[in-house]
């Protein structure tokens, strides 16, 4: 069974309490998208990162379009760059989530296209509407930091996708956003080694020895957690 623009509205908004990037279900992939723009040198940066179920990394893209354009715009060209890379690399069925509430809302027929993004519009409800199963979200920008950092890569010149083996940053903080939300509530900091496998030391001693030794051997990656908070 097809997901028309109309079935999608009930995904437009997502619960205030979400705090952590939540994985698809088994089976089924999720595509996380943000722009960025450089109004000084005339263009903007659309950041794509497909993940699957275990939070593995798929895909990942950082696109630099040249063009003076509205945030809106840039943000629903991210939204259909990430469905055509997600149909193009047979990742479906998918959902895809912007942090963007305006495009998202627009995409699903909640409020009326306006003339200047009426296009891109116009193209990402043609691809839902032909495809199974693709449901297009709204998060807070807090469950979007991978996208959100791929877009900031507008230094760039050129547009570069990302495939396995992925950059040492990428990973990381998409690892993050594998952490059980739930543990995250005293300091420390959380050592990933290169199978996967985390844990978090709140020893200041021992967090060293173990990060100077991931260092040296290039072994895993280590992300800080302070107050809660994740940081890189």
């Amino acid at each position: 069974m097809k997901t028309t623009v109309a079935q999608a509205k009930a995904t437009t908004n997502s619960p205030c309490e979400i705090k952590n990037w939540i994985p698809p279900n088994s089976g089924t992939y999720k595509v996380n998208v943000d722009a960025a723009l450089d109004l000084e040198r005339g263009k903007f940066g659309a950041g794509i990162v497909i993940r699957d179920h275990s939070g593995r990394i798929l895909k990942a893209a950082a696109l630099v379009v040249e063009g003076r354009v509205s945030i809106d715009i840039a943000e629903a060209k991210a939204v259909y760059e990430g469905l055509m890379l997600a149909k193009q690399s047979g990742l479906l069925p998918l959902s895809i989530e912007s942090d963007s509430l305006t495009v998202v809302k627009l995409c699903n027929g909640e409020i009326s296209t306006r003339s200047d993004v009426f296009n891109v519009i116009s193209d990402i409800q043609i691809v839902v509407n032909r495809e199974e199963r693709i449901l297009i979200s709204h998060i807070p920008r807090i469950c979007n930091r991978v996208a959100h950092e791929i877009a900031r890569a507008i230094g760039l010149d050129i547009s570069v996708f990302f495939d396995a083996p992925f950059p040492p940053w990428l990973q990381m903080v998409a690892l993050s956003d594998n952490i059980d939300a739930k543990s995250t509530t005293a300091g420390g900091r959380w050592l990933i080694d290169d199978n996967r496998r985390r844990w978090l030391i709140d020893d200041e001693q021992q967090a060293n020895d173990e990060q100077q030794e991931m260092a040296e051997t290039g072994r895993g990656v280590v992300v800080w957690l302070l107050s809660g908070e994740l940081k890189k």
